[in-house]
């Protein structure tokens, strides 16, 4: 079965998605994909990887931020 490895930012201190905008764009681009391939949803495995990319402004180093959290 075919898988997609995904990883995003977080958006929050507490939690990765708290409106769960990343993950609702994730299940579109899945779903398009299995479309475009002609696969059946069920077909299609994901790696949500919800813990390695801490957003830059909830991430200190020295006690500095390292940026904007989300950038437009």
């Amino acid at each position: 079965n075919p898988v997609v490895f995904a990883s995003h930012q977080w958006l929050d201190s507490a939690h990765p998605d708290p409106h769960c905008v990343q993950y609702a764009a994730l299940v579109a681009a899945g779903e398009a994909l299995c479309v475009q391939q002609g696969l059946d949803r069920n077909e299609l495995y994901v790696w949500l990887d919800v813990r390695s990319a801490l957003a830059p402004a909830l991430t200190h180093t020295r006690g500095r931020s390292l940026g904007p959290a989300v950038t437009k």
